[in-house]
């Protein structure tokens, strides 16, 4: 199973997704912010990154630029998702296509979840 890290800033989100997560068997971390998720990524090896959109100080897309970043810069690489409760007309001033292999849509599910990690 992928290991995964969950960023939300919203703390039931958080929840939701670390019960959903423990559920499939997947190993996870969570974070409440981009600026955490990208030291976080810093020391730890991730297969799959979900990031909620719409956060305070650094939104998804700033947090996706910066991991993007690192990943060229050490060769580290893992699958970038995008959370949201938004179309996908919507998220394309966040520039979805550019920084994001793929979209976990709200209502969040276990069945959407297992079906990107697979």
């Amino acid at each position: 199973m992928p290991n995964i890290l969950i960023i939300d800033d919203n703390p039931s989100n958080l929840k939701l997704m670390s019960i959903y997560s423990e559920e499939l068997g997947l190993i996870y971390d969570t974070c409440s912010s981009g600026k955490e998720a990208l030291d976080v990524v810093k020391h730890k090896n991730f297969d799959i990154v979900l990031i909620d959109i719409e956060m305070p100080e650094m939104n998804g897309a700033e947090t996706a630029f910066h991991m993007r970043a690192w990943q060229l810069q050490t060769g580290q690489i893992f699958k970038i998702l995008a959370m949201s409760a938004h179309d996908k007309d919507w998220l394309k001033k966040f520039n979805i296509d550019k920084y994001f292999d793929g979209m976990l849509e709200k209502p969040y599910t276990i069945e959407k979840l297992e079906s990107l990690v697979k």
